[in-house]
């Protein structure tokens, strides 16, 4: 508006020659403060690009960590029916040798027994072979005793060893079921954590983005409106450079104008007193013959000598008079 006022004011020719310089100086000054503003917007549209790729990356590296967490659970459940296989081995084992012990001492409890016919008809046939017999068969009671004393021996240290063996199979078996219990409750736990984590990444993202776009399309709005406005300010600016121009042109018309008519004025000036000095000479010139000649023809009259002497002197103060008045008007040169 103020520009345009000045314009006007320019246009009806009654801004000074200041007022234009002013112009001059302020028109540069509004097109570097246009340039700045358009540069601080795209410094805005940058910043907000970078941003929006950080969080996309925070995002992604989020989704990448959830991933990898399900990745390491499903291979833990894959692993639980494997361990529960190798933990069930030794309890395979310890009832294997249980069947062997029972076998084992039902086969003491058979050898322990006599046989019923073989005895009998041995002793009824001779007395000497039913003595031998009878300790032949009781050394070898006595010696298959004792293996199997000595086999049931080894036997239960197996059987301690298998139990102890298995106790403590079976507590890392249930320390492995409670470590994947608490790997699949902490699993699923990260789980429900990484998808809440995901949404409220994923609404925050398409917050962003519609703040990014919506903050894209007001600089965008702004970018618009101040190239126009700046357009509008240079198109403004040549408009007064021209009508600079056109005045320091009316200007100098106008000067030279003002000279001419000055120096046609002092010229008539100058023949007006030129003129003026030749009538008073003139003047001077016919009243000195005048009283010449009255001189001569009346000298006796002494009365009207003396009269035309005043009239001349008064004369001569007229000629003075205007002769001061033409130097103080600066229309006679000072001799």
């Amino acid at each position: 508006n103020e520009a345009a006022a000045r314009l006007a004011a320019l246009r009806a020719d009654e801004a000074p020659a200041e007022e234009v310089d002013a112009l001059r100086r302020v028109l540069p000054r509004e097109e570097e403060m246009a340039r700045g503003l358009l540069s601080e917007l795209a410094g805005l549209e940058a910043k907000m690009a970078r941003e929006c790729v950080e969080f996309r990356a925070q995002v992604w590296a989020v989704e990448g960590a959830s991933v990898s967490g399900s990745t390491e659970i499903a291979a833990l459940r894959t692993a639980l029916p494997q361990e529960s296989s190798r933990m069930g081995e030794p309890q395979q084992r310890c009832l294997l040798h249980e069947e062997r012990q029972r076998t084992v001492l039902c086969l003491q409890q058979q050898r322990s027994l006599p046989e019923p016919g073989r005895g009998q008809a041995a002793a009824q046939d001779d007395p000497v072979m039913q003595g031998s017999s009878q300790d032949d068969a009781v050394a070898d009671l006595t010696s298959a005793l004792h293996r199997q004393e000595a086999e049931v021996e080894a036997a239960r240290q197996e059987e301690a060893q298998s139990e102890r063996r298995c106790q403590r199979e079976a507590a890392e078996l249930a320390a492995v079921r409670k470590l994947l219990a608490d790997t699949s409750a902490q699993g699923l736990q990260l789980d429900q954590e990484a998808a809440e984590a995901t949404r409220g990444l994923r609404e925050r993202l398409r917050q962003e983005e519609a703040a990014a776009q919506d903050l894209s399309s007001r600089v965008a709005h702004e970018l618009r409106q101040s190239r126009s406005e700046a357009e509008a300010v240079a198109a403004q600016g040549a408009d007064l450079r021209l009508e600079v121009v056109r005045l320091q042109r009316a200007v100098e018309e106008e000067r030279a104008a003002v000279v001419a008519q000055a120096q046609i004025k002092d010229t008539d000036l100058r023949l007006e007193v030129v003129r003026l000095q030749r009538a008073v000479e003139e003047e001077r010139a016919a009243v000195v013959a005048q009283a010449q000649i009255k001189d001569t023809v009346q000298r006796a009259e002494s009365a009207e000598v003396l009269m035309l002497r005043s009239s001349l002197l008064q004369e001569d103060a007229a000629c003075g008079r205007l002769r001061r008045e033409l130097l103080v008007h600066g229309l006679l040169r000072a001799p």
